[in-house]
């Protein structure tokens, strides 16, 4: 089972198309507006000044943009919309740099947003993977962070807060929005602060619902086929439908970020690739753990 924790651990580089892949999906438009006003308000000025340059950017921020951009020859829309929001930026960054303290308890707040979407996000992928997506049955129940319950009941929670979100697009504005700031603070030199016990403590209950929910189906398995040599190394995998290999070639685990705030933190994403080249079999159809051991030891 420890195979599967190297799927929990990704760069943020990775976080970031994830919250464009679902603010897509939960209807914002990003090429109109992506940047939420007053999600922030002691960032409405920055994020109102540079709402031409994050629509050309894809909602991200970056630092090297605006060098020198004053005196850039060119002529374009992105220059235009750099140049509109130049001395903003310059501002907003100058107090930043000088530890301007309701600015940094609102980059904290963005920070965390951040991290729990990018858990959200990684038991999401994880149930898709797990053949758990969509939920078989109705339910408006969202607490999917009550880790008393079972990992299909997680599943289902997960579910039904997603289709939730999908139905308000504020949702997603939201994520993206915090994720410009994030992105916004790094460049003006600011520590990621401290989230790792929160989010951290919510990484090993999941985990251990997963590790719980493998050993269920090792035990299915051994019930069902008789084991052959080292067949209980890829007892796991064939639950997934996935093999060694398959893990080996997909699963790039990085740190999130480095230095002393480092942490390793759920994000994405468990192997969609590798999900896309199994079938889901219909319900009429034998238990699907047991049909691929049955169709490997003919």
């Amino acid at each position: 089972r420890s195979h599967l924790r190297p799927f929990f651990c990704a760069s943020f580089a990775v976080v970031w198309p994830m919250f464009m892949h679902a603010a897509r999906e939960e209807g914002v438009d990003l090429d109109a507006s992506c940047l939420d006003h007053a999600a922030y308000p002691l960032f409405t000025p920055l994020l109102k000044a540079c709402e031409d340059y994050a629509s050309l950017s894809g909602c991200r921020f970056q630092g090297r943009a605006f060098s020198d951009v004053e005196h850039a020859t060119e002529k374009t829309s992105v220059a235009d919309a750099r140049l509109k929001a130049a001395p903003v930026v310059a501002g907003f960054l100058a107090r930043l740099k000088a530890g301007d303290e309701g600015l940094l308890e609102t980059v904290t707040a963005a920070y965390q947003l951040v991290m729990d979407e990018s858990v959200r996000n990684g038991m999401m992928a994880t149930c898709r993977q797990l053949q758990m997506w969509p939920a078989n049955t109705p339910d408006v129940d969202r607490d999917y962070l009550d880790f008393s319950a079972s990992l299909p009941t997680i599943a289902q929670r997960v579910y039904n807060d997603d289709v939730h979100r999908r139905a308000d697009p504020r949702y997603g504005r939201r994520a993206t929005t915090a994720s410009f700031l994030v992105d916004f603070a790094g460049e003006a030199g600011v520590v990621r602060p401290e989230l790792v016990k929160e989010s951290g403590g919510v990484l090993q209950q999941f985990l251990a619902l997963v590790d719980k929910w493998t050993m269920e189906q090792e035990c299915l398995l051994a019930a069902a086929v008789q084991p052959r040599r080292g067949v209980r190394g890829l007892l796991t995998g064939l639950v997934l439908g996935i093999t060694a290999e398959a893990l080996r070639r997909h699963a790039q685990p990085t740190a999130l970020w480095s230095g002393r705030s480092a942490v390793f933190l759920l994000t994405v994403v468990v192997g969609l690739a590798i999900a896309r080249r199994g079938r889901r079999p219909s319900k009429s159809e034998a238990h699907p753990v047991l049909r691929v051991v049955q169709t490997r030891t003919r």
